[in-house]
């Protein structure tokens, strides 16, 4: 549902969606069933330095392992079903405009949505019950403008800000126990979910990117458009992406924002 109101200068909207689960398919082995995953094993969870007995360390848990009469290649034969666990996202968004008027025109949008986004569509062993849902609220607002100087010299921003990376902390328990319990001797390596999702989120990521254009009028139908933009003027290093996996390299940051770009552009129309 929405609403929208208008005025002379300026129009105001706003709106309440509810995105339906969408079809989505997954692929499980269905020889090997949920059943199967029947030995259970207890291992610690070495909090996120991933160094058993320190401080961190996060108590024990219990994960499992299928049966040794599931083993081999008899009992792999992989299908592509419909995912059991489907995603839902109800958003609101909201959006105030300037119309271009006294030289100058603008817009403020901003938009909220809660996640209901499952991390395993199917579960095809206990261990993907560890944690499975993502249920985080997502955002972004962003601010445009322009003003007309002195000398048809157009000069505009674009400021956006949203919600920073968001996950969950991860740890790859080994086949052989460190404490010398039981090994996982079916499934080896075993990766499992450890906390809630967005239990890891970072800064916030603000951007502000700005131009300045000029056209000019060179006679006979000729033109000539000269821009120059300069992005990221902040010059901010937001991280994009970063390892949640437990270990030494836990929460190290693997991608930024793009430093600030300066670029000048000119066209030449006849």
């Amino acid at each position: 549902m929405g609403v929208r109101v208008m005025y002379v200068h300026k129009l105001v909207s706003g709106a309440i969606n509810n995105t339906l689960p969408t079809d989505s398919t997954v692929t499980i082995n269905t020889l090997r069933p949920y059943s199967a995953w029947s030995v259970p094993i207890t291992r610690r969870d070495p909090g996120p330095d991933g160094i058993l007995g320190n401080a961190d360390d996060a108590g024990s848990l219990t994960l499992f392992d299928y049966s040794a009469a599931y083993r081999g290649a008899a009992f792999v034969n992989r299908q592509i079903v419909n995912a059991t666990n489907a995603d839902r996202y109800d958003s609101i968004e909201g959006t105030l405009a300037k119309r271009f008027s006294s030289r100058w025109t603008g817009q403020v949008s901003y938009f909220a949505a809660k996640n209901h986004r499952w991390l395993a569509s199917v579960f095809n062993s206990p261990n993907d019950v560890f944690f499975p849902l993502d249920e985080t609220w997502s955002w972004a607002g962003n601010v445009t403008g322009s003003y007309r100087m002195p000398g048809d010299v157009t000069v505009s921003g674009f400021l956006q800000s949203k919600n920073g990376v968001t996950g969950q902390r991860t740890y790859i328990f080994r086949q052989v126990d460190p404490d010398g319990g039981p090994a996982i001797a079916q499934n080896g390596n075993t990766t499992l979910r450890l906390e809630p999702y967005g239990k890891e989120r970072l800064s916030a990521q603000n951007i502000l990117n700005l131009r300045a254009s000029k056209d000019l009028s060179l006679g006979g139908g000729r033109r000539l458009d000269v821009d120059v933009d300069i992005f990221n003027v902040l010059n901010a290093a937001t991280p994009t992406q970063a390892n949640f996996q437990a270990g030494p390299s836990f929460g190290y940051v693997t991608n930024v924002i793009p430093a600030r770009i300066a670029r000048l552009g000119v066209r030449f129309r006849f």
